[in-house]
Protein backbone atom coordinates (compact mmCIF):
# COMPACT_ATOMS: atom_id res chain seq x y z
CA UNK A 1 0.00 0.00 0.00
CA UNK A 2 0.97 3.70 -0.09
CA UNK A 3 1.74 6.24 2.24
CA UNK A 4 -2.00 7.59 1.67
CA UNK A 5 -3.48 4.19 2.36
CA UNK A 6 -3.86 3.16 6.54
CA UNK A 7 -3.08 -0.76 6.32
CA UNK A 8 -5.10 -1.27 9.31
CA UNK A 9 -8.43 0.82 8.24
CA UNK A 10 -10.49 -2.34 6.41
CA UNK A 11 -12.40 0.62 4.27
CA UNK A 12 -8.85 2.33 2.84
CA UNK A 13 -7.42 -1.01 1.86
CA UNK A 14 -10.20 -2.02 0.02
CA UNK A 15 -10.45 1.08 -1.44
CA UNK A 16 -6.75 1.09 -2.22
CA UNK A 17 -8.21 -2.56 -4.00
CA UNK A 18 -10.92 -1.22 -5.93
CA UNK A 19 -9.03 1.55 -7.44
CA UNK A 20 -5.45 1.03 -7.99
CA UNK A 21 -5.63 -3.25 -8.62
CA UNK A 22 -5.86 -5.00 -11.47
CA UNK A 23 -6.02 -8.49 -11.28
CA UNK A 24 -4.36 -9.19 -14.80
CA UNK A 25 -1.72 -7.41 -13.45
CA UNK A 26 -1.37 -7.13 -9.87
CA UNK A 27 -1.62 -10.58 -7.81
CA UNK A 28 1.54 -11.90 -7.35
CA UNK A 29 1.41 -15.61 -6.76
CA UNK A 30 4.01 -17.80 -4.61
CA UNK A 31 4.42 -21.20 -4.82
CA UNK A 32 5.87 -24.15 -2.79
CA UNK A 33 5.06 -22.06 1.12
CA UNK A 34 4.74 -24.56 3.85
CA UNK A 35 0.88 -24.66 4.47
CA UNK A 36 -0.77 -26.60 6.86
CA UNK A 37 -1.01 -30.53 7.05
CA UNK A 38 -4.54 -30.69 7.88
CA UNK A 39 -5.96 -28.45 4.73
CA UNK A 40 -7.37 -30.22 2.32
CA UNK A 41 -6.36 -27.70 -0.52
CA UNK A 42 -2.90 -28.21 0.06
CA UNK A 43 -0.53 -31.08 -1.12
CA UNK A 44 1.40 -33.62 0.44
CA UNK A 45 3.25 -32.41 3.39
CA UNK A 46 1.19 -29.14 3.75
CA UNK A 47 3.21 -27.25 0.67
CA UNK A 48 0.59 -24.41 -0.83
CA UNK A 49 0.75 -21.34 -2.55
CA UNK A 50 0.49 -18.37 -0.93
CA UNK A 51 -0.75 -15.09 -2.52
CA UNK A 52 -0.36 -10.84 -2.84
CA UNK A 53 -1.87 -8.11 -4.01
CA UNK A 54 -0.30 -5.19 -5.30
CA UNK A 55 -2.62 -2.07 -4.66
CA UNK A 56 -0.27 0.48 -4.99
CA UNK A 57 -0.42 3.55 -7.12
CA UNK A 58 1.87 2.92 -10.36
CA UNK A 59 2.97 5.53 -11.61
CA UNK A 60 0.12 7.29 -13.66
CA UNK A 61 -0.20 10.67 -13.23
CA UNK A 62 -3.45 10.33 -11.00
CA UNK A 63 -5.18 13.40 -9.32
CA UNK A 64 -4.73 13.06 -4.99
CA UNK A 65 -6.92 11.26 -3.38
CA UNK A 66 -9.72 13.45 -2.06
CA UNK A 67 -10.80 13.20 0.95
CA UNK A 68 -14.38 15.09 2.19
CA UNK A 69 -14.05 16.77 5.63
CA UNK A 70 -15.94 15.41 8.16
CA UNK A 71 -17.64 18.45 8.94
CA UNK A 72 -19.12 18.41 5.61
CA UNK A 73 -19.79 14.97 5.42
CA UNK A 74 -22.23 15.18 9.08
CA UNK A 75 -23.72 18.05 7.33
CA UNK A 76 -25.22 15.85 4.57
CA UNK A 77 -28.53 14.41 4.92
CA UNK A 78 -28.94 11.44 2.15
CA UNK A 79 -32.80 10.92 3.29
CA UNK A 80 -32.85 14.77 0.69
CA UNK A 81 -31.38 12.66 -2.21
CA UNK A 82 -32.52 9.15 -1.37
CA UNK A 83 -36.17 8.25 -1.75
Amino acid sequence: MDADVDVYNEREVLWAMANRFQADRDIIVIPNCQGSEIDPSTKEGGITRKMAIDATEKGKDLPKRLRVPQEVAQRIKLEDYIE
